[in-house]
């Protein structure tokens, strides 16, 4: 892992405002009180490849969402969608979502047909069945302005889209890693395998 990206995920985790200014709702449960809300298509994610459970020796902070909290459990999940959704982007990017919590990945932002994402233990826990988790891609509203509202209104736009939960390939045995940097080392290295293996015959 490079220390420029490494640097940047502790800060994007640990430097959250503790009192950020109230949030600018322009999309979510209060978007109709608003004359012209913005629309948006929700998108599957066209597999969901991997997933571990892991926990953490040394919490971190969480911070997508509108309250930052602590990041000690979770998983980490391989997700296969094309590649101009999952590519980061200043302006316009539709939103990861499990269920209805916003996901984010744990490596560079390169080109590819697959994420490796991290989702906290608190939005989905150890014992969780995966295969009832809807995996999509939800508005562009800023996902560290999304409170649990605005995530379940997103989940109930996807699933009225038609949107479906998915089941894993492939769950394996939980890990613990040291710390926030080991997880995103562990991650990094998920994403390079299948960054460079050969796409899926796969129609979204």
């Amino acid at each position: 892992m490079t220390p420029l990206f490494t640097a940047s995920l502790l800060l994007a985790f640990a430097s959250a405002d503790p009192n950020p200014d109230p949030p600018i709702d322009k999309e979510g449960p209060r978007a109709a009180e608003r004359p012209s809300p913005p629309v948006h298509t929700p998108r599957s994610v066209g597999a969901v490849r991997w997933a571990q459970p892991f926990t953490l020796q040394e919490a971190s902070t969480w911070t997508m969402g509108r309250t930052p909290r602590s990041l000690s459990a979770g998983w980490l999940v391989e997700v296969e969608a094309p590649a101009e959704l999952l590519q980061p982007r200043a302006i316009g990017q539709q939103v990861l979502f499990a269920d209805a919590s916003p996901v984010r990945a744990l490596h560079p932002p390169l080109m590819a047909d697959c994420a490796v994402v991290v989702v906290p233990g608190d939005s989905l826990p150890a014992d969780v069945d995966l295969s009832t988790v809807h995996w999509y891609f939800g508005s562009t509203a800023l996902p560290e302005r999304m409170d649990l509202d605005h995530g379940i209104w997103e989940q109930k736009v996807a699933v009225g889209a038609g949107i479906g939960p998915i089941a894993p390939d492939e769950v394996v045995p939980a890990v613990t890693y040291v710390d926030f940097m080991g997880l995103a080392a562990a991650a990094e290295a998920r994403f390079e395998a299948c960054r460079t293996a050969s796409p899926r015959d796969q129609t979204f």
